[in-house]
């Protein structure tokens, strides 16, 4: 897959949302939708293919629910008889995975449980350590993933020790705004920059799984200097991409602004030639202070926020917080 603009990466993750079907309503999901909307397994099974002829590095199969695909059951049959070579991942928010379920879902090298103690945001639940031990119990590689908002950023520290005491990875993402997001979830700069700082010294301790954001470059001076083409920060567009389930191409789940759709042109195409990727790759042409950020290669800023806020994909992310950074 040839590479376009200042991007240096090839698509190393591909997510598809295989169905907007889901057993929950959660108010911080990016994905709301009332709809019961299907990919075609065909579909599914063409992009599966396209991650192991592209070598793409991780292939995530999400949803709404994924396993409430009507068709789940054949992709798995599908998976066991045509070997992968990317991590295979599912994300789930847990509730529906029985025994019968589990078996299933042996062929996934990695499964991904939605988890949140803040009960008005997961209107009926959640994955728990329950089941998250049930999982390791089996043999499955499992972890809890929290996306942090205002209503639980008070917890981290209370859901990392029941994840230690119960010996489950755990990781954690901030809440980024999107259309059907409840307002109410988002934080202050103030309270984001706080988060963000402690969950970019919890990943340094190895106390959490993982922790990704662009900022977080601030964060190491050795991720400063000259320009040297895109080294780091969001891979969302450059080196990620999401497809939902009516075929629209996005850069992330998070960032709803569609390349495309894969019904219309191929996905090779659009991963090419889209003007939205292109654009969110052209790094050197986003607005001041990014364009002349000595971070700007390790960095990026959030593209979904800077075009919420200025409806510029590459405008000024507005949660920056390099010129406060008293830590």
């Amino acid at each position: 897959m040839k590479k376009t603009s200042d991007a240096t990466l090839g698509m190393h993750i591909l997510e598809v949302e295989i169905t907007t079907r889901c057993n929950l309503d959660c108010l911080h999901c990016y994905n709301r939708n009332h709809k019961n909307i299907d990919l075609p397994l065909g579909k599914i099974k063409e992009f599966y293919n396209f991650a192991n002829k592209n070598k793409v590095w991780t292939f995530i199969i999400s949803g709404g629910e994924a396993i409430l695909h009507p068709k789940f059951d054949e992709f798995v049959s599908f998976v066991k008889k045509n070997p992968h070579s990317f991590r295979l991942v599912l994300q789930s928010n847990g509730i529906l995975l029985d025994d019968k379920i589990i078996e299933k879902i042996r062929v996934f090298d990695v499964i991904h449980i939605s988890f949140d103690l803040t009960s008005d945001v997961r209107k009926q639940g959640s994955g728990n350590f329950k089941l998250a031990k049930k999982l390791v119990k089996k043999g499955l590689n499992c972890y809890l993933f929290v996306t942090v908002h205002k209503k639980n950023r008070h917890l981290i520290d209370t859901m990392l020790d029941l994840a230690e005491k119960n010996k489950i990875p755990i990781g954690f993402n901030i809440c980024i705004p999107v259309e059907k997001l409840d307002k109410n979830l988002l934080m202050s700069r103030t309270e984001f920059m706080e988060t963000e700082k402690k969950l970019v010294h919890l990943f340094k301790e190895n106390k959490i799984l993982r922790y990704s954001s662009p900022l977080t470059a601030l964060f190491d001076r050795s991720k400063s200097g000259t320009w040297q083409g895109i080294r780091g920060g969001c891979s969302a567009g450059v080196a990620a991409c999401v497809i939902n389930s009516s075929g629209e191409l996005y850069p992330c789940p998070f960032f709803r602004l569609s390349a495309g759709n894969i019904f219309k042109i191929p996905l090779e195409k659009l991963w090419n030639e889209s003007d939205v990727f292109n654009k969110i790759r052209k790094r050197r042409e986003f607005n001041e202070p990014c364009n002349s950020c000595e971070y700007l290669s390790y960095c990026g800023g959030c593209r979904n926020r800077a075009f919420i806020k200025s409806g510029n994909v590459q405008g000024k992310d507005p949660m920056c917080y390099k010129s406060e950074m008293l830590f």
